[in-house]
């Protein structure tokens, strides 16, 4: 286990007590607020990334810093399309957050509050795998030695690849599929 499986890890213990924590019908409005905040961020992240190249002139800072050898100009674009999505990502996700904290209430309800828990903590499990997917993806753009192999000797990533193809590879090949591609 590499220090990547660490992070993987402590967001899926952290999605689970979550889910707990806020209850299932708080976790169903957050889990769909993330998908809104991830549809969204892939959709203006693009415009985003190429407001922020219009003035940041990354490319020429990474050139003049990088030692790997990389295309100061890929790592540039790859750079702002990741912080472009999650400006966007965080943004939304904020402002969606804002609404869910109101469903809290809901938990203090006898009976309706502890099913309410437990299927949020199991709703906590679907939203930390989607996080790690999300992760996992977010940081394979950028194709540096160090990355690379920080992903491929990680176990979290492993298991997720075998035991949850499906789910993984649809967040992972949407998120490439859209960021990956230079602005």
């Amino acid at each position: 286990m590499n220090w990547l499986d660490y992070v993987l890890i402590f967001i899926f213990i952290l999605n689970l007590y979550n889910g707990f924590r806020d209850g299932f019908i708080r976790q169903v409005v957050g889990l769909a607020s993330f998908f809104i905040a991830l549809y969204l961020s892939l959709c203006w992240s693009g415009d985003i990334s190429n407001y922020l190249q219009s003035f940041l002139k990354l490319d020429q800072i990474i050139g003049a810093l990088s030692k790997d050898g990389i295309p100061a100009i890929w790592l540039a674009e790859a750079l702002l399309n990741i912080i472009a999505f999650l400006l966007v990502f965080s943004l939304v996700a904020f402002l969606l957050k804002i609404i869910t904290k109101k469903l809290k209430i809901l938990n203090k309800i006898p009976v309706i509050g502890a099913v309410n828990i437990l299927l949020g903590g199991a709703f906590g499990i679907i939203k930390g795998f989607l996080v790690i997917s999300l992760v996992v993806a977010l940081i394979s753009l950028i194709k540096t030695p160090f990355w690379s192999n920080t992903v491929e000797a990680s176990v979290v990533v492993a298991l997720s690849q075998h035991y949850l193809a499906l789910l993984f590879n649809y967040v992972f090949h949407h998120v490439v599929d859209n960021l990956g591609q230079p602005v």
